[in-house]
């Protein structure tokens, strides 16, 4: 598979992408711990969404040499405040660990995020010599 595309709308969405996923990474010729480092990355920001938004969408496709995964919804956004420490590594969740979101930054090459009150996009890159 070339493309995936698909909505976020249930728990089971999240089984059915980690596995595309899981699928995409290992044609691609990903070595079995960055295949493990994508599906990770890719599940924690899929069940925020599921989490704070509780709908939304995922592109991931092979661009060149990287994998590149855009993940979005509309929920109501981030938060300046918390979109800060998330950014600096500080924040801490009510819901969780608070980790997510860093953790995705410490497994992805490049995570970036934007955000408004009518939603959020996520985009991730990782390379495929990593």
């Amino acid at each position: 598979m070339n493309l995936l595309k698909m909505p976020i709308e249930s728990r089971q969405d999240l089984g059915l992408i980690r596995r595309e996923i899981a699928k995409m990474t290992k044609e691609a010729g990903y070595s079995p711990l960055v295949q493990v480092q994508i599906c990770t990355a890719v599940a924690e920001v899929v069940r925020n969404v599921l989490l704070y938004a509780g709908k939304g969408g995922i592109t991931a496709r092979m661009r060149r040499d990287k994998f590149v995964v855009e993940v979005w919804d509309k929920g109501k956004g981030i938060p300046l405040e918390t979109l800060a420490e998330l950014e600096n590594g500080t924040y801490k969740s009510k819901t969780g660990l608070g980790k997510g979101i860093n953790g995705t930054k410490n497994l992805m090459d490049r995570v970036r995020i934007l955000t408004s009150p009518s939603g959020t996009q996520l985009f991730m890159e990782k390379a495929l010599n990593a």
